[in-house]
């Protein structure tokens, strides 16, 4: 994909995506359309995509994190197969484990409590899922992963001098980690083994149990990015994906115990 961007923004992007590849254009501009552009409007950004709608943004900072949020559109529109599926992942064992759920259900505290238990991190935002290969392969965007501020004290002195320990910055509540040998890389790939229904409450105990599969379906389709696939084609690729691996729904408040729980489940 070509890209043109302000010196500001291409500064801040490694924050959000540390490790992507990028090469610069040849001095004459040429190459083909551009397939995202952002500049300078109106007192902040103006992101453009060939496919999608205009996107005002306040900062640099704002404008790096949309670019990577439309590279990912660009490339995923790219495979017949592919589908962005705005979920966590860890490798437990030979297998991926997605964790789905709305804003806030625990998917990136469940996915760092098992990085910091030494499982390999794949991701807390967005996964990149081939739903055309057998079985299902999940690849690894390389995305910083980030986690709110302050950390509950449930969470534990562990995951607290993990997060610490690798905390790049923080800023709006947030702090963005720098992950070495706990991820994948970019482009590392994983067949999926499981999928985890993640549903934080306030107050609950640790429960652990197979996931309804229409609950299941509704997930998938509701976190998932794949305006290129027809609807139907995608809900029987699903489908067949949810017949393929286990399915499990994941209760708690405890993030810690609740990853522990999740693992011993999956490794036994």
């Amino acid at each position: 994909m070509r890209v043109q961007l302000p010196e500001e923004v291409l500064a801040e992007f490694p924050l959000f995506a540390p490790d992507w590849p990028a090469e610069p254009a040849d001095e004459s501009g040429g190459g083909g359309a551009l397939d995202i552009a952002i500049e300078a409007a109106e007192g902040g950004y103006l992101r453009r995509t060939a496919w999608g709608a205009d996107i005002l943004l306040d900062h640099a900072r704002d404008a790096a994190n949309a670019l990577a949020g439309a590279l990912i559109e660009g490339f995923t529109r790219q495979g017949e197969g592919l589908v962005c599926l705005h979920a966590g992942a860890v490798r437990l064992g030979p297998a991926l484990v997605l964790f789905i759920g709305e804003s806030e259900s625990g998917k990136s505290s469940l996915s760092l409590q098992l990085a910091a238990a030494g499982h390999r991190f794949f991701g807390d935002d967005r996964i990149l899922l081939d739903l055309s290969a057998d079985p299902v392969t999940g690849l690894c965007f390389g995305l910083a992963p980030k986690v709110r501020l302050p950390l509950p004290s449930e969470a534990g002195e562990v995951f607290a001098n993990f997060v610490a320990a690798r905390t790049r910055r923080e800023m709006a509540g947030q702090a963005y980690l720098s992950l070495a040998e706990e991820s994948a890389g970019f482009g590392e790939e994983s067949p999926v083994g499981a999928l985890v229904l993640a549903d934080r409450r306030e107050g609950s105990e640790t429960s652990l149990a197979p996931a309804g599969r229409g609950d299941l379906m509704r997930a998938l389709i509701g976190q998932s990015y794949a305006p290129h696939i027809p609807a139907e084609r995608l809900i029987a690729r699903f489908a067949l994906m949810g017949t393929a691996v286990s399915a499990w729904h994941l209760t708690f408040h405890n993030s810690r115990e609740a990853a522990a729980t999740l693992a011993e489940a999956v490794l036994d």
